[in-house]
């Protein structure tokens, strides 16, 4: 959950209208290669989830009134389900570490 998720779903609150939050995590998609990533971890899209199951899993998610959802394959929610207990610096660092291209040597 996030403060404008929440934020948004209180505004939202009497006009029927529901919010789901839709944790993506690393979608196979042309993201990082148009932000010029190719080099860097998340530039190869071959370990990363399939953008029709996670688009499937949010719709799925809206459509029950499910407030908040990974979509993603088993792996990455067990993974995002760990990284709950990680203290927000560990993830900044974590996601630093994937996004620099690796070292020269």
């Amino acid at each position: 959950m996030s403060s404008f998720d929440l934020g948004l779903r209180e505004d939202l609150r009497d006009t029927g209208v529901s919010v789901t939050l839709l944790h993506t995590g690393a979608t196979a998609t042309e993201l990082h290669h148009r932000a010029g990533m190719d080099a860097t971890h998340f530039g190869d899209n071959s370990w990363k989830n399939d953008p029709v199951l996670v688009a499937r899993q949010g719709v799925e998610a809206m459509r029950n009134g499910v407030n908040s959802v990974i979509g993603c394959d088993e792996a990455t929610q067990k993974a995002g389900a760990e990284r709950k207990f990680q203290s927000e610096e560990d993830k900044a660092r974590h996601h630093a570490e994937h996004t620099r291209p690796p070292a020269a040597k």
